[in-house]
């Protein structure tokens, strides 16, 4: 019984990640010129492949937001202007 308390209070006192630990990554608006992401590709496959990648579709088919994680994945002539 004694160490069944020991080990409740144990589970209890330990430390617990606060809410501060886990910072957002920065958030990126990317103008996308889609013929250059995929040379080739219908709109639609470029779509699903830049969600695949991470990226997030705004309501302009062009305009997508990314983490910086995912910006390092798009080819860098496809980008118009991020901000």
């Amino acid at each position: 019984m004694l160490y069944s308390l020991l080990s409740f209070l144990r589970i209890v006192s330990r430390e617990r990640p606060g809410k501060n630990d886990l910072k957002p990554e920065k958030r990126f608006r990317l103008t996308l010129d889609l013929k250059k992401v995929r040379p080739g590709a219908r709109d639609g496959d470029v779509s699903d492949w830049l969600m695949k990648l991470g990226l997030v579709p705004t309501g302009n088919p062009s305009i997508w937001k990314a983490t910086q994680s995912a910006l390092s994945r798009v080819p860098k002539a496809a980008i118009v202007k991020w901000v």
